[in-house]
């Protein structure tokens, strides 16, 4: 039974047999109509953000389960007679600032209290089948002193909260999950020691300065301590035979050396440790599939060479790396950015059959694609702003989706693109390309970006291209649009600051066109929009031979028109535009 907006329920009361009963976001004060329903196994009156008390829960004895989040509660001391509970919720409920009342309850095994007022935890001592409990960001709780012996609780969720220690958790030997991320007056992971189910630790963001406590933790899977900033050494989970993933991102270690035997380990973060010199722990791990060095001051990687299963690598921003050595030959290898390194050659990738990504963008020292070649799973190449001076080893990446040169000013040429079917971007502004008749036969591209190419001519190269949705082509030397007239999926096109444009001839009937950008150009009429029933927006500011826009009135979807700087009417009005909001003419 459900209700929403209820004032008054005392008739739910004679319901003798009532077993479920869903009041959600009701305005009630008060359960106490549900005193008779001795049958009653489950409530859930969460968001009744009016109600006050549970006192008709009192003696319940076959309630299992109650949802009484989002409410004004201030106590569940009414709870101590209902012996069947199994499972509370009382999330949100900012008043409440006891669990009084869950003592001895031999059958609760979930108990949830995340954002309350609650100060302890204390009356959960003896809840002895208790399973989950879930305390996170209750800011006023400093202790888990009521978990002490609990042999049966698997999890304990304490993110975020006051909690000074976890020394009570030594006795609960079922524990197989703890996240105190986030407890900001945590020292110590003392406490865990020795516990033989651990599965997972969360100690994100805390002040501890020891993984020690963890090494006895024969079953531990993942460790999270990023943030630790005091966490100088991961040396204590040498050798935890199960451990997979261990994210020690953003503290102060300066050695990994350990990790060597930890043969199950799938995936190792390490970004941002500034201290860190060298990935020697990772040597000879042959189920590692996923490593992030990135922001370190890592010299090398070659350490990586034996990690068959290696699936990712990043090591972005690693100033001190010259080399991508110890990449060569990984066959599984799918992923790898080495931006802003100071790599001078991509040639150990040749033999990664499987890579899909590479990102060398800002890599200074890069002056070619070499080892790439024949890469024919290949479907991203981030290399803008390097010194490459040729695009001709991607030639045979036939599954190169998406290429980004942007900024590199020795590149002259686009050569390599020539044929790729299932390109689909291609970003070449800044360079010194002066064409891209390399792009006819690319037959799925839907973006091209050759802004602010100083020697670029022509657009010759798109004509036909149907998937073509945007084409940004603004600080060129391109004189005409006209190649554009058979890229029925144009969407967007930017030619703002061509001075050489004379017209906007090409663009006539593309009934998707939707934003056009022709500023500072020399066009001198836009009459060749007025079959482009999609415009919505179109920049033609500073046109300075520009003088009637007679030719729009009546494209239905237009939204903004700025033709400032031009020499059209200032009292211009286009009244049959029914969408067009934003009207600049001065």
């Amino acid at each position: 039974m459900s209700s929403h907006g209820v004032t008054s329920v005392e008739v739910l009361g004679r319901l003798r047999n009532l077993r479920e009963i869903t009041l959600r976001d009701c305005d009630i004060t008060n359960v106490d109509f549900l005193k008779g329903c001795s049958r009653l196994e489950y409530a859930d009156v969460s968001y009744c953000e009016t109600l006050t008390s549970l006192t008709g829960l009192r003696g319940l004895g076959k309630l299992k389960t109650l949802k009484a989040s989002g409410t004004a509660i201030n106590s569940i001391e009414h709870l101590a007679g209902c012996a069947a509970l199994d499972s509370l919720n009382v999330i949100y409920c900012r008043n409440l600032s006891s669990l009084a009342g869950l003592s001895g309850l031999q059958k609760l095994k979930s108990v949830n209290a995340s954002y309350s007022a609650i100060e302890s935890i204390e009356h959960l001592s003896g809840c002895v089948a208790l399973e989950n409990v879930n305390v996170n960001y209750c800011k006023n709780m400093t202790s888990l002193v009521g978990l002490i012996g609990l042999e049966k609780l698997r999890t304990v969720d304490a993110r975020g909260s006051g909690i000074e220690s976890i020394e009570y958790l030594t006795e609960c030997v079922a524990l197989e999950c703890v996240d105190v991320s986030r407890c900001k007056n945590l020292m110590s992971l003392a406490g865990l020691s020795g516990l033989q189910k651990l599965h997972i630790v969360d100690a994100d963001e805390t002040p501890i300065d020891s993984v020690a406590w963890l090494s006895g933790c024969v079953a531990l899977e993942r460790v999270h301590v990023s943030g630790c900033e005091n966490l100088e050494s991961i040396d204590d989970l040498e050798g935890l035979p199960n451990l997979q993933m261990v994210d020690a991102s953003h503290t102060a270690i300066e050695s990994i050396e350990y990790l060597t035997e930890c043969v199950a380990l799938e995936s190792v973060n390490i970004s941002c440790c500034k201290n860190l010199l060298s990935l020697v722990g990772l040597r000879g791990l042959e189920k590692l599939k996923t490593v992030d060095a990135s922001h370190t001051a890592i010299e090398s990687i070659e350490y990586l060479t034996e990690c068959v299963a290696l699936e990712s690598v990043n090591i972005s921003c690693c100033k001190n790396l010259l080399s991508l050595v110890g990449l060569r030959g990984l066959e599984k290898l799918k992923t790898v950015d080495a931006s802003h390194t100071a790599i001078e050659s991509m040639e150990h990738l040749s033999g990664c059959a499987a890579l899909e990504s590479v990102n060398v963008n800002y890599c200074k020292n890069i002056t070619s694609l070499f080892g790439l070649s024949g890469l024919e799973k290949l479907k991203t190449v981030g290399a803008s702003y390097t010194a490459i001076e040729s695009s001709s080893h991607l030639a045979e990446c036939v599954e190169l989706e998406i290429v980004n040169v942007n900024g590199c000013k020795n590149l002259l040429s686009l050569v390599g693109l020539r044929g790729l079917q299932n390109l689909k971007t291609v970003d070449a502004s800044h360079t010194a390309i002066e064409s891209i008749e390399y792009l006819t036969e690319c037959v799925a591209l839907e973006s091209v970006n050759v802004s602010c190419c100083k020697k670029f001519t022509s657009l010759a190269g798109l004509s036909g291209l149907e998937k073509l949705r945007t084409v940004t082509a603004s600080n060129t030397a391109i004189q005409s649009i006209e190649r554009l007239s058979g890229c029925v999926a144009l969407e967007s096109l930017n030619v703002n600051y061509c001075k050489n444009i004379t017209s906007l001839f090409g663009l006539s009937g593309l009934e998707k066109l939707k934003t056009v950008g022709a500023s500072h150009t020399a066009i001198e009429s836009i009459e060749h929009l007025a079959g482009c029933v999609a415009l919505e927006s179109l920049n033609v500011s500073f046109c300075k031979s520009l003088a009637s826009l007679s030719c729009l009135d009546g494209l239905p979807n237009l939204r903004s028109l700025k033709a400032n700087g031009t020499c059209v009417p200032p009292d211009t009005q286009l009244c049959h535009c029914p969408k067009l909001k934003d009207l600049v003419l001065r």
